[in-house]
């Protein structure tokens, strides 16, 4: 069974988004203690799924347009963080999402 290779930079996408997010939970709590160890090591596992994702993705797309597309990591982040702690969107950082959705369509297309 062959996998889609768009599977691979959608979940690095998404794992790396994640593996942010486990690592700023993690540093609420004092080094060392066992919830600080279970979210670096979560984020630490993440961030090991988003480079296998990208280096199958490499192996399917050139550079320029991977470096592209994971710019969207960005996105999602604020996105999953927002929903997470429950952020509301405010109408500067809609207006930066759209611009930097712009951005990442117009370096995409050069």
């Amino acid at each position: 069974m062959r996998v889609d290779p768009r599977f691979f930079v959608i979940l690095g996408i998404f794992s790396s988004a994640a593996a942010q997010i486990f690592l700023k939970r993690g540093s609420g709590y004092d080094a060392l203690r066992f919830t600080w160890v279970v979210y670096i090591f979560s984020s630490l596992i993440l961030y090991c799924v988003a480079f296998f994702c990208y280096y199958i993705a490499l192996k399917y797309y050139e550079i320029s347009m991977i470096a592209t597309i994971m710019m969207i990591s960005i996105l999602a982040l604020i996105a999953l963080y927002g929903l997470v702690v429950g952020e509301n969107l405010n109408y500067q950082r809609v207006i930066g999402i759209v611009l930097a959705i712009a951005s990442i369509y117009l370096v995409g297309r050069s």
